[in-house]
């Protein structure tokens, strides 16, 4: 069964959400400007009918974060994500045992994803230092690159999509990712992304996963 429960996910811890799923951008050092951050947290409250979020509100929650996850500069102009908690705690705990995802096939029957396999293509991965690693083209297998870094082809309709790992959900463009909850997935596979798109894990190096002829 998975380590993490979705309830665990804090809904109103809007920080963590933010920063975590790449709400706005961080510059090449990983910082974050504070004014965007407060931002776009004030923009959500004010969805939610919730009071206007200002600085000492964002500084409260920095100092009261029992993880110490998160940094400010010198002026408090940026915040990051502080290099000693690169992921929250459920991606560390799922990936303890991730080797041993089992997948029943009644999962892939409840959310219709149906068993696809191809021996004229193979799925591609390649990381931006140029290393590439080859995997046959079939759906509804988990296929590791370590023990971090895995990927499910599934299949929708003919339309073929990535689950990836947890550890790769920071993705630096939100378009082309897809928030899927399947039913009874594990919660370490819980995003779905386009074919080609380029993703990056929390050590900010990057991966994209294609499809080519086998020759």
């Amino acid at each position: 069964m998975s380590a993490f429960k979705r309830k665990d996910w804090d809904r109103n811890d809007l920080l963590q959400i933010v920063l975590y799923h790449d709400s706005i951008q961080k510059n090449e050092n990983g910082w974050f400007n504070v004014d965007e951050i407060i931002n776009h947290i004030s923009g959500l409250h004010r969805g939610m009918n919730k009071p206007e979020y200002d600085f000492r509100m964002l500084e409260k929650r920095v100092n009261k974060d029992t993880d110490h996850r998160y940094i400010f500069n010198d002026d408090k102009t940026l915040l990051r994500i502080s290099p000693d908690h690169i992921a929250p705690k459920y991606v560390e705990e799922e990936l303890k045992t991730a080797g041993n995802i089992e997948i029943k096939q009644s999962v892939f029957e409840k959310n219709s994803l149906e068993f696809v396999k191809d021996e004229n293509r193979k799925l591609v991965v390649t990381s931006g230092d140029g290393s590439r690693w080859e995997f046959p083209y079939e759906t509804n297998r988990i296929f590791y690159i370590d023990e971090k870094r895995f990927f499910m082809l599934v299949d929708l309709k003919r339309d073929p999509a990535l689950a990836v790992s947890a550890y790769l959900n920071k993705h630096t463009k939100l378009s082309n990712r897809y928030r899927m909850v399947f039913i009874d997935f594990p919660a370490v596979l819980n995003y779905i992304y386009a074919i080609d798109s380029v993703l990056s894990d929390f050590e900010g190096n990057t991966y994209k996963i294609s499809i080519e002829q086998v020759q």
